[in-house]
């Protein structure tokens, strides 16, 4: 029984001092536009998932800098050593800003914050030093609490829908109330958890779709709907800033988005108050 012949084709490549020829069968000739195109599709798909880590970075650069210079404008001049006036009046300038931060939070519904480090009585028994100290710790248990209140944005985007009555967007007749926020995003966008806490729920919930919910200390609780992946499990302990979902179009969707809610004793308030100190 006799072998079959290969078709193959010669291919001539003409330099300046010499000629060299290359064998290849020919139906690989045939299905070089194929392997092209694949090649291209390939590389397109590459250059795209760089192009969004990317951008990706770019924001988490842009938090980052938001975050320093939030800090940088409450931070305060510390005293030099031994200067009794002044760590006075640093102290003072402390009481003032634990005032504000109190204000800020009892908004949001944080009523076991107290400004009262000490009381008089104990801080004139105190060196400078110890008090210094005194304040330091308080700050650092100040800063847990803070932790655990839903600040930010999980995603940042401009909004396509805000929190209240509004037209119906399925039927465009009669209002209805939207407990949240919408952010406008692309299918696969990462959305991070505002706070830290515990995953309560991590799947399809009613019309909201793939759901995550996160229940944080002060019986406060964030919601983040109509994802198109969930990367948490119920029992997750996540610290704020943690990916959580991915955003998609699944539920009572009118396309890919965000639907964000902050409930306090799981009544909806209006998260725009949220997303900035």
């Amino acid at each position: 029984m006799s072998k079959k012949k290969k078709c193959v084709s010669t291919i001539i490549v003409t330099g300046s001092q010499q000629t060299r020829s290359f064998q290849i069968q020919t139906k690989h000739l045939k299905r070089l536009k194929y392997y092209i195109a694949l090649f291209l599709v390939s590389f397109g798909l590459l250059i795209g998932h760089i192009y969004k880590l990317s951008v990706e970075n770019r924001k988490d650069k842009a938090v980052n800098l938001h975050l320093k210079n939030e800090v940088q404008k409450l931070k305060v001049q510390i005293p030099a050593k031994n200067d009794s006036n002044n760590i006075e009046v640093y102290i003072d300038g402390i009481d003032d800003k634990l005032k504000n931060i109190s204000t800020y939070l009892k908004k949001r519904g944080v009523r076991s914050f107290d400004t009262g480090v000490g009381g008089e009585d104990q801080e004139t028994t105190l060196t400078d030093k110890e008090k210094v100290i005194m304040y330091n710790d308080y700050l650092n248990s100040l800063m847990k609490q803070i932790q655990a209140v839903p600040l930010g944005y999980p995603y940042f985007s401009n909004q396509a829908s805000g929190y209240g009555y509004r037209p119906n967007p399925f039927t465009n007749s009669g209002r209805e109330f939207h407990g949240g926020l919408d952010f406008r995003g692309r299918k696969g966008d990462v959305v991070k958890s505002t706070a830290k806490g515990v995953v309560i729920g991590a799947g399809w919930y009613r019309g909201y779709g793939k759901c995550v919910r996160i229940l944080h200390a002060n019986k406060y609780q964030t919601l983040y709907a109509h994802l198109s992946k969930i990367k948490v499990k119920v029992g997750d302990k996540v610290p704020a800033g943690k990916p959580i979902g991915n955003i998609g179009t699944t539920g009572r969707s009118t396309g890919p988005h965000l639907h964000y809610e902050v409930r306090l004793n799981d009544k909806p308030l209006n998260p725009k108050q949220f997303l900035r100190i």
